[in-house]
């Protein structure tokens, strides 16, 4: 079994101190075999063209394994989990029950020793060397070579592995882990074959550039003396102005060292002819030469088509327009052109000008054919649609366009799609209704206000806004804004036109009835209609604004603070004037009118009395709801005579806010 790996900046290098850089195990490869001719021999050690491979950046979470800290000495280790079990050491979540240890310096290998895993636990970096057979050797660069013996492995098609590489201070990468059979594509800058390699090999790298090379395959037939040793392919050759490399290897079992070889290649199924230029006839390639290279440059066509409008948006109704490109950005004819238009759910077709086209014909609904495309033509067209009136939310119209083109060669591509994406916008309308008081009383002034705001992003071509009053409680109606609201028997209403997104209110005044009885509950509906920017209906909304109807209910009464007095006494009255109504008394007048006899001295009310004679009156504000009460001191006239019966009257008024 033989290992294969390629680590940037470098690995064994000695005394030399590596760079700063991480190293990095770029790609492995393992191949295997039950007889030495038939091996499978790739080698996966040679970097490729720095701008033309992204190294892996695998990192770990696990703890790696301690490094060696002889100064220049570097440690490469292969972790083996040969039996798929649930025990091992833990490397990047494969259990290894076996690993290689590799410790090189100056260019040179120094120690090749199989080990195997004597842990307790997942997480314990403890081993026992073995006797198993294996080997290594560097190049004193970047690559290694590893040979094991594959009997000593069980099955190979259950073996994984990890490579990790550290250097002497400790610095290092993991590879990703990978099954045995796995082989990496790789561009070798030149070619050497490893000492440990015992079979013939020849091979060649295949460099694809230029355009229209996607999905090509590869073919190369090795020919000695008209009989065919083997036959390679490379599927899925992917160009499009990138170059992109691939690595083909032959392994002829009965070739003969010294026997020409020469090789009939072919580009998607069509023969290369003279632009292939690999081995010449009667090239005498020997096992030890290097790799011999090609480079295809595919001179064909490219078709690149575009599409866009120029509507920023679009809401229901709307006819709009898009523009179709199409160019040959190649260096080559396409014989044919299909051109595939997927409109977005949502809109009809209208028209499309794709007859002003030379050459292009509609084959079936919003499909096209055109022929011979040459070198750098482009051509244009339009599509137009209309958008469905009953859209009833926002959301974005795609639309697409594809198709595929042909080659001279008769090789058929796909052409990259195009999209334009036109966002849908519409009205977002709902009506809400406030009251500025929730408890007032008859004559009482209500301020409603109406909100009708446009959340959406679009037009809303007409607004129906109908406020239904209780005209038997409420008088006086007249609104403040807008200045267009039509009042009917029952209801004020306003119409509104092509209502843009904003924020919008309608302010509403009503007197309450006086013959509006306490307990009763004026409610206040409010109800909005509206259509899209097509006149299409969306759904509507309704609130409401209540107000309780509550009134005062003061009463008064008055105790004396004696039944029998005396001539030259003080006597104290107490007033009571209690609100168990449900509602504040605005104006509460108390009137008390003494007898002769009695004449006024003192008294606790909130406010100042008047006086005049023997008339007492007061004037309270805002009597709130509960119990309230205040005293009057009088005096007893001394020359009253015995048995004098003194009687003291007493009035209340009381007004509601409104007077």
């Amino acid at each position: 079994l033989y290992f294969y790996a390629s680590v940037e900046e470098g690995i064994f290098f000695g005394d030399v101190i590596p760079d700063d850089k991480q190293s990095r195990v770029l790609m492995q490869e393992t191949r295997s075999s039950s007889t030495q001719q038939e091996t499978k021999n790739t080698d996966a050690s040679d970097l490729p063209p720095q701008d033309q491979y992204t190294p892996q950046n695998t990192k770990s979470s696990i703890q790696p394994p301690p490094s060696k800290r002889l100064t220049g000495e570097d440690v490469m280790y292969i972790f083996l989990d040969t039996t798929l079990s649930n025990t091992g050491y833990n490397v990047k979540g494969m259990l290894a029950d076996r690993m290689l240890e590799i410790t090189g310096k100056n260019g040179v290998v120094t120690s090749t020793v199989m080990k195997e895993f004597s842990g307790t636990a997942s997480y314990e970096f403890q081993w026992t060397d073995t006797t198993l057979s294996a080997d290594a050797l560097s190049d004193g660069n970047t690559r290694v070579e590893i040979l094991l013996d594959a009997s000593t492995l069980g099955d190979l098609s259950q073996l994984n592995y990890i490579i990790h590489a550290t250097d002497w201070k400790g610095r290092g990468d993991y590879s990703s882990m990978a099954p045995s059979n796995e082989a990496s594509v790789y561009v070798p800058n030149q070619f050497t074959r490893g000492p440990l390699q015992p079979h013939p090999v020849v091979g060649f790298v295949v460099g694809a550039t230029g355009t229209g090379m996607n999905g090509i395959d590869v073919s190369v037939e090795w020919v000695n003396a008209g009989i065919t040793y083997a036959r390679n392919t490379v599927s899925g050759v992917n160009g499009l102005g990138q170059p992109g490399w691939y690595q083909v290897d032959l392994f002829p079992s009965n070739y003969s060292s010294g026997d020409p070889l020469w090789a009939n290649a072919t580009l998607g199924g069509v023969p290369i002819g003279s632009n292939f230029t690999l081995i010449q006839s009667g090239d005498n390639i020997l096992p030890d030469d290097d790799f011999e290279y090609m480079n295809i440059t595919y001179d064909g066509p490219y078709i690149v088509v575009e599409k866009y409008t120029t509507d920023a948006s679009v809401q229901p109704g709307d006819i709009f327009t898009y523009t179709i490109w199409f160019n040959n950005t190649g260096n080559g004819t396409a014989t044919d052109v299909w051109l595939n238009d997927t409109l977005p759910y949502g809109v009809d077709y209208v028209s499309d000008t794709s007859l002003t086209v030379p050459g292009l014909t509609e084959i079936s609904f919003l499909s096209w054919h055109i022929s011979n495309v040459g070198p750098l033509e482009n051509y244009s067209f339009t599509i137009t649609v209309q958008v469905w009136a009953n859209h009833t939310s926002e959301y974005l119209l795609t639309n697409t366009i594809g198709g595929n083109f042909t080659t001279p060669l008769g090789v058929t591509f796909p052409i990259t799609e195009a999209t334009e994406t036109t966002p849908l916008y519409l009205a977002n309308i709902t009506v809400e209704k406030t009251v500025d008081m929730a408890v007032a009383s008859p004559g009482d002034t209500l301020t409603y206000t109406i909100y009708f705001n446009n959340a959406g992003n679009g037009t809303a071509a007409y607004v129906y806004i109908e406020d239904v009053f209780p005209f038997d409680y409420l008088e006086n109606v007249a609104y403040s804004t807008p200045p267009d609201g039509t009042i009917g028997p029952n209801t004020v209403f306003w119409e509104f036109f092509d209502m843009v997104p904003g924020d919008y209110t309608i302010n509403i005044t009503a007197d309450i009835n006086m013959t509006v009885l306490t307990g009763t509950i004026v409610e206040n509906v409010v109800i909005l209609n509206y259509t899209n920017a097509a006149n299409y209906s969306l759904a509507p909304s309704q609130d409401n604004a209540t107000t309780l109807i509550s009134m005062a209910n003061i009463s008064v009464e008055k105790s004396p603070g004696h039944q029998i007095a005396r001539p030259g006494d003080l006597v104290t009255f107490t007033i009571y004037y209690n609100n168990t109504g449900g509602y504040v008394a605005s104006h509460v007048y108390i009137n008390d009118t003494l007898p002769v006899g009695l004449s006024y001295d003192s008294d606790t009310a909130p406010e100042i009395p008047t006086v005049v004679g023997n008339n007492i009156s007061w004037h309270l504000t805002d009597v709130s709801l509960g119990e309230h009460n205040f005293t009057l001191t009088v005096l007893v006239n001394s020359s009253l005579a015995d048995g004098v019966i003194l009687t003291n009257n007493i009035e209340l008024e009381f007004y509601y806010p409104n007077g």
